[in-house]
């Protein structure tokens, strides 16, 4: 649903989450220490997960109003990925 419709609606459109994945039962996760200009940028995004702990993931996106990344580096692609998924939120 379009979210200009899900606003006249008053409901709120669901997401499929892109960390949605089966883990090995461990429920610890990794907290990533970002270099901090990316972290400066990415504290600038008005969103609503917090952004205040990075968690290490398979792949750029949320979960649980985490935001996941792959490492602490990231390359071309994946901050690509990482500024559509947050202009989103």
């Amino acid at each position: 649903m379009h979210p200009l419709h899900a606003e006249v609606l008053e409901i709120t459109p669901l997401r499929l989450k892109q960390a949605d994945h089966t883990g090995t039962g461990s429920n610890t996760q990794t907290v990533l220490t970002l270099n901090p200009q990316l972290l400066s940028d990415i504290q600038l995004a008005d969103s609503l997960i917090d952004l205040s702990v990075i968690y290490q993931g398979a792949d750029v996106g949320i979960t649980e109003k985490h935001l996941l990344l792959p490492s602490a580096q990231l390359n071309s692609q994946q901050k690509r990925q990482l500024w559509k998924l947050l202009s989103e939120y």
